[in-house]
């Protein structure tokens, strides 16, 4: 969990996430220090998508297609405010909604705003020339009314997307009245979060498949003194242990389809607020809360108002925090998996931004809503920028290079030659489903720590059928430290084991399993297995089965891991010698078709 700013810079260039997989090349900009890419979306000196000088930027939002929405507003003049809903990908730009107010007359206003990965935009609206507050729906260029200002209603309409996250359900959490509630098209109460002790309801989220809702919570005077979370679901997770202070103030929580939960609060004895970022898991009868990391790991506090903190479904967690060695006004972007380890720079003050000169001074503390990842690792952020002399506002969209975020894993070269099978020595006698037969996989190379990361493309031959892989490194390779699983998989499969040197464990998603507490310097190949055949890993899915692998210092520098597929088989006689003849000519239509 420690972070060292200096002598972690070679482990994490040797961390690496692999998968066999398919995926797109990112778009040109300027790369940082630790693999990351940022982009502009929009600015408040060249003022894109509103006319005029002086605007600002506001709300951020993010899905999965790398498509960010956000609010604005401009004065064109000073008896003018123009506001309006926005939506970009770095390289095209839209318009949602724009209204206008001149000498402070009635008219249209725009703000709050949230993006679902149907491309849908939940914002806010507000009418001066009738008493009008609501939350309107953007659905492929359709506009109609989400939740309207209607009597009884606890909540303001105009703020629903004020978390900015919309679940691809259609719906958002809040809090009404002290409580956590999930509000549904047309503005009813879906689901209401179950409580005892604790009331109080404070900044709220969802996941995005819509399963899971999390807020801040507190007892009243009456009940003692309690915080801690509500999820709905489940009862309540009281923030009481010893690694958090009697009065541990979480805030900014966030939600995955998982269940994982994460939050900043309070440490014991840590003095100033914000120093520790903490772990829940909603599926845990206790919450299993577990902190992850404090201000003994290298920062000075983390979180920047309400809008410091996000996690994607595969437990990878992006947070604002000044680190221990900065300047007081530091505010920098990082990234750390639920699993723990060294926390990664994404974009620390002085890193370009684009290619026109633009770099990064921090994070904006005073935004509302402007932190998000997606499950691709892409990070979107309100943020002051530096060009020319003059310091800013920016929406910056960061993109991971290949390796870096499990979003974005390492893959197979197109047309490379397959990987043939390992012995039979290197496998595991057998598999739930009977003998094990070890298919040609795919060799993925990892570039040396100087070298450019070029992401390929390969088309997986039957992979539903795998029920494990081996992994094996080249030779003169690095020894092979530690291994993780960052989530469980789409059917939610997150118990597996790892076979090597005779050797089998149990392995769970989302924690690190280190070959080095039971081989010393690490291992040169191993076997993940107990892969449910349910989960129908599809070839063309970019991420089917990621893993994440850590490598000692020694070795080559450039090197790769070859993957190879296990199916478990109880073939006739005659079928099982056709098989085991008919393996070496799977070699060739793995090489034509990974050309297409």
């Amino acid at each position: 969990m420690t972070v060292h700013h200096g002598a972690p810079h070679r482990l994490r260039q040797l961390t690496r996430l692999l998968a066999l997989a398919l995926i797109a090349p990112w778009g040109a900009a300027a790369l940082g220090a630790d693999g990351y890419r940022a982009i502009t979306i929009a600015d408040s000196r060249s003022g894109a998508g509103l006319p005029g000088a002086g605007w600002s930027v506001g709300n951020v939002s993010l899905n999965n297609a790398g498509v960010v929405a956000y609010s604005g507003f401009a004065r064109p003049s000073p008896n003018e405010l123009r506001t309006g809903v926005f939506i970009g990908d770095g390289s095209t730009f839209r318009t949602i909604a724009e209204g206008s107010r001149i000498n402070n007359q009635p008219g249209d206003s725009y703000g709050v705003v949230a993006i679902n990965n149907r491309n849908q935009v939940l914002f806010g609206y507000q009418s001066g020339v009738v008493s009008q507050d609501e939350s309107r729906l953007w659905d492929n260029g359709a506009v109609s009314s989400f939740a309207r200002r209607t009597p009884g209603i606890q909540y303001a309409p105009y703020a629903l997307a004020n978390a900015g996250i919309f679940s691809d359900q259609n719906t958002v959490a809040l809090a009404a009245a002290g409580q956590l509630v999930v509000i549904g098209q047309g503005g009813g109460v879906v689901e209401t979060a179950p409580r005892s002790i604790l009331g109080q309801a404070g900044s709220a989220s969802i996941s995005s498949n819509g399963r899971f809702a999390i807020s801040t919570g507190a007892s009243s005077a009456s009940a003692g003194s309690h915080t801690g979370l509500m999820i709905t679901g489940r009862s309540e997770i009281l923030l009481g242990t010893s690694a958090i202070a009697a009065s541990p103030q979480p805030r900014i929580p966030q939600i995955n389809n998982h269940g994982t939960g994460v939050f900043i609060s309070n440490r014991a004895g840590g003095g100033a607020a914000g120093n520790l970022l903490g772990v829940v898991d909603a599926r845990a009868p206790s919450g299993a809360f577990r902190p992850l990391l404090d201000t003994d790991d290298g920062f000075a506090s983390f979180g920047a108002s309400s809008a410091a903190l996000a996690i994607n479904n595969r437990n990878e967690i992006v947070f604002a925090a000044r680190p221990a060695n900065g300047a007081t006004d530091d505010l920098n972007v990082y990234s750390v998996t639920t699993a723990g380890g060294a926390a990664r720079p994404v974009l620390v003050r002085g890193d370009p931004i684009g290619t026109d000169g633009t770099t990064f001074e921090r994070i904006n503390p005073s935004s509302q809503n402007g932190f998000k990842i997606n499950d691709r690792g892409q990070i979107a952020v309100l943020a002051a920028v530096r060009r020319g002399g003059q310091v800013f506002e920016s929406i910056i969209r960061i993109d991971p290079e290949a390796g870096v975020s499990p979003g974005n894993p390492l893959l197979p070269p197109p047309g490379s030659e397959p990987a043939p099978p390992p012995p039979p020595s290197a496998l595991p006698p057998t598999l739930p489903g009977g003998p094990v037969f070890a298919l040609p996989g795919w060799r993925i190379p990892i570039p040396g720590t100087g070298g450019p990361r070029t992401p390929g493309r390969i088309t997986w031959i039957d992979p539903e059928f795998a029920e494990g892989y081996v992994y094996t490194m080249s030779a003169g390779g690095p020894q092979i430290e530690s291994i993780v699983v960052p989530a469980p998989l789409p059917g939610g499969d997150d118990e597996f084991t790892v076979h090597f040197d005779g050797l089998s464990f149990a392995l769970k998603a989302g924690q690190q399993f280190r070959f080095t507490d039971h081989v010393p310097g690490g291992v040169l190949g191993f076997t993940i297995f107990g892969i449910d055949v349910a989960e129908q890993l599809d070839p063309d899915d970019p991420n089917a089965f990621i893993t994440g692998l850590t490598f000692g210092a020694s070795g080559t520098d450039e090197f790769s891991i070859a993957m190879n597929p296990l199916v478990a088989v109880v073939p006739e006689p005659a079928a099982a010698l056709l098989m085991l003849l008919g393996m070496p000519l799977l070699a060739g239509p793995l090489r034509r078709r990974s050309k297409r």
